[in-house]
C-alpha cells in the first residue's frame, strides 16, 4: 500500500486464535483469543496528521472474556 509520502508498507499475514467453550454451565461461555500470534511487525499507511509514514501494528495481545446470557 503507498502511502502519502509516495512510498510503499511492506505486505504482511497476521494470524489469530480464537478459543470459545459452549456449554461449561448452561449460560456461561468462556473466550481466549491470541491476535497476531507469530508477533508479526506491520505498518499501515497513516494520514496527513502522521510524522511517520507507516503507522506501526499491535504485536501478539491476549484477550479472555467471560460471558453469562
Amino acid at each position: 500500500r503507498i502511502t502519502i509520502y509516495e512510498t510503499e508498507t511492506e505486505p504482511y499475514i497476521l494470524t489469530n486464535l480464537s478459543l470459545v467453550s459452549g456449554g461449561l454451565l448452561s449460560n456461561l461461555e468462556l473466550a481466549f483469543k491470541v491476535h497476531n500470534v507469530f508477533d508479526t511487525y506491520y505498518e499501515t499507511p497513516g494520514g496527513w496528521e502522521h510524522l511517520m509514514p507507516g503507522i506501526p501494528g499491535y504485536g501478539r495481545t491476549f484477550k479472555m472474556s467471560i460471558s453469562y446470557k
